[in-house]
This record gives C-alpha cells, structure tokens and sequence, in this order.
C-alpha cells in the first residue's frame, strides 16, 4: 500500500489571495501610462488580478478610486501643459488621454472650475503681474 502525504490546505485561501497585490505597482503604471486608454477593468487584466480586488486595496492604501486617480494625473499633466506649452486645449486634452475634446473640458471644468482655456488665460494673466 502507497503512503499518500496530503498537505492541509487553508480552503479560505485562494491563488490570488497568496499573492498579494503591489497597489503601488499599479499606481506607478498609472502615471507612465495615463495618456493611454486606462479603465479598472484593463488594468485588472494586466496585472492579472480581479478587478474588485484592484479597486478595494487601491482604495484602501490611496484613498482614491483607480478612476478617480486616473482623472487626477491626467488633470495635473493638463494644468502643467496649460501653463508651460502653447499647445491647443485640443492638443492637451489628447496627450492627456481624452479622445473628446468637449469630454476633456467638461472633466477640466468640474474639477478645476473653469474651462482650459480659462485657466490658461488666469495663469498667464498671473505671471504678467508678477
């Protein structure tokens, strides 16, 4: 008769549960990347982890959506851009990621309040002053 040797194995615990995620893995593709078409579910599929699973420890070590973080990098590369290139709102919008230029000023607006071009002629009106 064979000896079988059986490891116990915790039933709780799953394959990607052993593997922990690198949120900051995550967020580091995020910022090379955000000219890209990002969406939770892409992201998932490239580090090969569920996308509820992203989107929990995201949250909970960023304190921010992955969707939310996306909007936020892009918005910041638009800002930056506004103020030191003379690139049209168009042009920005496209390296920023948006395909749409009225989508791209639409986000702009709600998070900085005021359009692209708005916020291009406030900078540059500040710097005249100074």
């Amino acid at each position: 008769m064979k000896e079988t040797v059986y490891e116990e194995e915790n039933p709780s615990e799953t394959n990607t549960e052993l593997e922990k995620i690198d949120v900051s893995e995550i967020k580091a593709y995020i910022d090379q990347n955000f000219d890209s078409q990002l969406s939770l579910e892409s992201i998932s599929d490239r580090f090969h982890f569920n996308k509820n699973y992203v989107a929990r420890n995201f949250k909970e070590i960023y304190g921010t959506s992955i969707g939310s973080y996306i909007q936020i990098v892009r918005i910041c590369k638009a800002k930056e851009l506004l103020r030191f290139s003379t690139k049209t709102v168009e042009a920005i919008g496209s390296e920023c990621g948006y395909d749409d230029k009225n989508y791209f000023s639409r986000v702009f607006k709600k998070v900085e309040g005021c359009s692209p071009s708005e916020f291009r002629k406030r900078w540059m009106s500040r710097s005249y002053e100074e």
